[in-house]
């Protein structure tokens, strides 16, 4: 399965690079071009240094382009919860939790296409995805990134769950679309998400 041409996919790794994590892009799969959501593992084999792909979404769902995702409940792990597919996304990984934010895609069942705002975390001890919301929530609508790709994601400090998004092209204020310069602070403690603008 791996060897097919990815474009503006998103990757994360390990602090000490052991261990890379490659999410969505546009690509092909089995019905043809157009934009993935399907989730891979890269690392190298201890003892020859040989590269080896782990193709995690293979045992999640069949391999289809503009998938529109399935959501469920906030916070609840579940093997048939799975974000849309996606270009220019951003993520982070802390500890064992891989986060998504974001990224151009599939918006609905009917497949049409738009800047996301929604936030996923994923569990890589039961390789399961949990959706987090986005913004659309009545508790965090005034506190919430607008929907947007091709930004920074970072964290300022490994293993804390203190995490940033810095700019990109997406949503403004004003209305309409265009580059962003604003920076977002998310705190995630496995039971509330928490965005605070930075600027």
């Amino acid at each position: 399965r791996f060897g097919t041409s990815y474009w503006k996919y998103v990757v994360t790794g390990d602090v000490d690079g052991t261990k890379y994590y490659l999410f969505g892009g546009s690509g092909f799969a089995s019905d043809g071009e157009g934009l993935l959501n399907d989730l891979w593992f890269f690392t190298k084999e201890s003892s020859t240094g040989t590269p080896l792909w782990t193709w995690v979404s293979e045992r999640l769902k069949p391999n289809k382009i503009n998938s529109p995702g399935v959501k469920g409940q906030i916070g609840e792990y579940f093997v048939d919860y799975w974000p849309s597919a996606r270009v220019g996304a951003y993520t982070w990984k802390i500890g064992s939790s891989l986060f998504l934010f974001g990224g151009f895609g599939i918006l609905d069942e009917q497949g049409n296409a738009g800047f996301l705002s929604d936030l996923w975390v994923f569990d890589l001890s039961s390789e399961n995805w949990a959706f987090l919301g986005d913004g659309s929530e009545s508790y965090n609508t005034d506190s919430w990134p607008s929907a947007r790709m091709d930004g920074s994601a970072f964290a300022l400090r490994p293993g804390y769950y203190d995490l940033y998004v810095l700019g990109g092209y997406g949503g403004c204020d004003t209305g309409g679309s265009g580059y962003l310069n604003d920076i977002w602070k998310f705190v995630y403690d496995k039971t509330n998400v928490r965005w605070k603008s930075q600027k």
